[in-house]
């Protein structure tokens, strides 16, 4: 009888320990799985930013009219940093604008890494995370361009966007600052609905993001407890 009970509590530890082992690598499975698929849609949210981003330094490039009497047989679209967003950017915009043209001219991508590779453009993008004098940006250029910026203080450069996946793209035209530049901004960029006018307005269209994130970050703390 207990020679019988020991084969019963061994073939039953056995069996636990296959329970248990498939069961692992099922945990496993799913783990990778699931970590797999939060990786794709990543990647797919970045990537439709970037392409919203470029879309629209490229609406600006096309509704811009740049009173300039440079002989550049090339329309100039520059974009300023070291950051590999930066050069995802500088990489999609060049893919996008390969053969096409704007106003007769060809355009031309570049990228400048610092202030001393910076030369005459029509227009540049500054990401937020580049620390650089906007002042001196312009006397290194020399000639009337166009500045875009992105996440930048408001008023502080000719146009500035925000854009984040909940709330799309937004931006604000300091229209003084591109008539000092002998810029004229057409009708495209004028009344779009993705325009913010106005100090307060831009203040709550950051609120907006801000609180989503904040609504991530509560959600995930919860998921963790």
């Amino acid at each position: 009888t207990h020679t019988h009970q020991f084969f019963s509590l061994v073939r039953f530890y056995d069996i636990n320990k296959r329970v248990i082992a498939l069961l692992t690598i099922f945990l496993s499975c799913t783990f990778v799985a699931f970590s797999s698929e939060k990786s794709d849609e990543k990647a797919k949210t970045e990537q439709e930013l970037l392409q919203t981003k470029v879309d629209f330094i490229l609406k600006v490039a096309k509704n811009v009219t740049i009173d300039s009497d440079t002989k550049s047989k090339n329309f100039v679209i520059a974009v300023y940093g070291r950051s590999s967003d930066t050069k995802a950017l500088y990489n999609s915009l060049k893919e996008r604008t390969s053969g096409k043209s704007i106003g007769g001219k060809s355009i031309e991508v570049q990228l400048f890494k610092r202030m001393g590779a910076v030369k005459e453009a029509d227009v540049i993008y500054i990401s937020g995370d580049s620390k650089i004098s906007l002042k001196e940006l312009e006397e290194k250029v020399g000639r009337e361009f166009v500045l875009i910026t992105e996440d930048y203080p408001y008023g502080q450069s000719m146009i500035n966007f925000v854009v984040d996946e909940d709330n799309g793209l937004s931006y604000a035209i300091q229209e003084e600052a591109l008539m000092k530049q002998g810029v004229t901004i057409g009708s495209g960029l004028k009344s779009s609905k993705q325009r913010v006018v106005g100090k307060n307005s831009w203040i709550n269209r950051l609120k907006l993001a801000e609180s989503k994130i904040k609504e991530q970050e509560l959600t995930i703390v919860n998921q963790e407890g």
